[in-house]
């Protein structure tokens, strides 16, 4: 049963733990089996002990690609274990990615189509491995399929963002002087409120994943921290955002880093890796399905500025991944997999 061939691939995928910086295990693992599939495969080193992978079968149009690298254990329950109940896998990666990769092997193992097939590392951290990506067999890719947590929705827009550190100053004083333009946290509120007004969101929200000051409640904080990631919608240039993102910083005398800016990454519908999609989920589950935008950075960004035409799908929902509830239904992987499996094939 496909259930059976793709639990099996999970098992091993999960038996070795991969979070971000730790991707050597996984990687020399997936290369000995994709060569027994008969594909030709190459580690190519990225960061010290960190290589992408690439495997090529036949003579492909597209590249598959994703990350082998999780982000941290970060209290799940299940740990960098894996735990199935009623169907349904939980484990830390098992939405984002190591599911998707488990769906692409069993689809990989089920039909010797002619496919492409690129593994990158660092994808949760700075993107390093698919900034790398090359294809050594030098032929033309003409596009790339991006496998993500995305409902079986096919995402041929992706949000760029400006992502950074800040720390906002404030003086020390005795709690009760109520002096709150000496508070370096509500300094920090201020300013976060004035993010969430940039003119350039369109209704899009912000992030602000970490934020931390001060000591005691009475004591009034010098210093408060936060990083943040904030959305730049299709249409805005990524300078402008970024301009006016630290027009607002400098404003408050913060001091920042700027971590990352991406732009905008899109693909018109009638893009034939788009229409190729658009058939493969509808031979499956019976009817197209709806085209979306992807609000996560993913490697899509980084293959699109080499000139790769990426849209982003996947199964399993994007809100669970990085969640200590992270879990997907065995049935929906099942799905991924055929719909693999006829991808490749409208596409030999």
């Amino acid at each position: 049963m496909m259930e059976d061939r793709l639990l099996g691939w999970l098992e091993a995928l999960m038996a070795r733990p991969s979070p971000t910086g730790v991707e050597g295990d996984i990687q020399r693992f997936l290369a000995g089996v994709l060569r027994e599939m008969g594909f030709e495969v190459l580690l190519d080193p990225v960061l010290p002990g960190k290589p992408n992978l690439y495997a090529l079968r036949g003579k492909p149009r597209y590249v598959v690609a994703t990350h082998v690298d999780t982000v941290p254990v970060w209290g799940h329950h299940a740990g960098a274990g894996l735990a199935v109940r009623d169907g349904v896998a939980y484990g830390r990666g098992v939405v984002d990615p190591k599911g998707q990769i488990a769906a692409l092997l069993a689809a990989l193992e089920g039909a010797s189509v002619p496919a492409f097939v690129a593994l990158f590392v660092d994808e949760e951290k700075g993107g390093k491995g698919s900034e790398a990506f090359r294809n050594p067999w030098r032929g033309r890719v003409e596009g790339a399929l991006v496998l993500e947590p995305t409902g079986f929705q096919i995402c041929n827009f992706q949000l760029g963002s400006v992502e950074f550190e800040a720390e906002v100053s404030g003086r020390e004083a005795h709690g009760a002087t109520y002096e709150e333009d000496r508070n370096a946290v509500l300094r920090c509120i201020d300013l976060i409120r004035d993010l969430r007004g940039l003119s350039f969101l369109g209704g899009w929200g912000i992030t602000i994943g970490k934020i931390e000051g001060g000591k005691d409640c009475q004591v009034l904080p010098d210093s408060c921290k936060f990083t943040a990631d904030i959305p730049i919608p299709w249409g805005v240039r990524p300078e402008d955002a970024l301009d006016e993102v630290l027009h607002i910083l400098d404003r408050y005398g913060a001091r920042y880093t700027v971590l990352s800016v991406d732009g905008p990454v899109h693909i018109p519908p009638e893009a034939p890796i788009v229409r190729a999609l658009l058939g493969a989920v509808a031979d499956v589950l019976g009817k197209p399905p709806p085209l979306a935008v992807m609000s996560a950075w993913t490697d899509a960004a980084n293959l699109s500025k080499k000139g790769i035409p990426s849209a982003v799908f996947g199964a399993g929902p994007l809100a669970l991944s990085h969640t200590k509830a992270e879990r997907i239904a065995l049935f929906d992987l099942s799905a991924l997999s055929e719909i693999l499996c006829s991808f490749l094939e409208r596409t030999a």
